[in-house]
């Protein structure tokens, strides 16, 4: 049982540097880590079909997030 309460913690930890990065690639890349860390939690629990659905939504979901944010954080080059 200990193995969950690792698992909260890292994604505790993983939702306040989400919160608090200051580039939107940081945050995107802190919010997978809480998705990684909940579907490994689903593996602990014993809900494998629960974890594949969280991993492959977890994905589409953050490339579409990334590709949304490389290119508000892109500058802007006037020369």
């Amino acid at each position: 049982m200990i193995e969950i309460y690792l698992l909260l913690l890292f994604m505790i930890a993983a939702a306040i540097i989400a919160v608090e990065a200051k580039d939107l690639l940081s945050s995107g890349i802190a919010v997978g880590a809480v998705g990684i860390g909940l579907c490994m939690s689903f593996l602990v629990l014993k809900a494998p079909d629960l974890a594949i659905m969280q991993l492959v939504v977890e994905i589409l979901s953050l490339i579409i997030l990334i590709r949304a944010t490389i290119r508000k954080d892109i500058p802007f080059s006037a020369s």
